[in-house]
């Protein structure tokens, strides 16, 4: 099962990042690295485009797993860059970007949105697990993330009205 991933577009991040000069750069060396939006090459191809843009990258890496708990261990090891960042970007899943969140004290942005819990039924073909009929009964119950609910209301506005999901959310 993979988390299925696509980058946001650089506008939308860096209008996320224009209160902050220095940045840390956070891969994700599972789902987001198969996948070829969050791996090293992701990243450093997102160091140099936040550098042409005036930012100032602190430092970067690729966490194995961002959504595992390992994750607090690796910001400790690059506490010293993660300091002289006034915000982390994170090339990971939702859960990756919410990990990291909980283990650090500085402004953490997602570089991209999560799509789906797929399947790889063959090369670059994924088909969905986790639809909203799952996802909605948590969110319902506080269960799910506010960037998980976010992704929930958007697949709802892409609904009809008569598809009955307003008495769900």
């Amino acid at each position: 099962m993979l988390t299925i991933t696509k980058q946001k577009p650089l506008e939308e991040i860096m209008q996320c990042l224009e209160n902050h000069k220095n940045i840390y750069l956070i891969g994700c060396g599972t789902c987001a690295t198969m996948l070829h939006t969050g791996g090293k090459s992701e990243v450093l191809e997102m160091k140099d485009k936040l550098e042409a843009a005036g930012k100032k990258v602190t430092g970067w890496m690729v966490i194995p797993t961002a959504c595992d708990e390992l994750t607090r261990e690796a910001l400790k090891e690059n506490a010293k860059d993660i300091e002289a960042a006034d915000a982390i970007l994170v090339m990971s899943c939702a859960f990756g970007v919410q990990t990291v969140s909980l283990y650090s004290d500085k402004a953490v942005y997602p570089a991209l949105n999560t799509l789906f819990i797929g399947k790889e039924e063959s090369p670059g073909c994924f088909t969905g697990i986790m639809t909203v009929t799952v996802i909605l009964p948590l969110l319902r119950r506080n269960l799910v993330s506010s960037c998980v609910s976010g992704i929930v209301h958007m697949i709802w506005k892409r609904r009809e009205p008569r598809s009955g999901l307003e008495s769900w959310i």
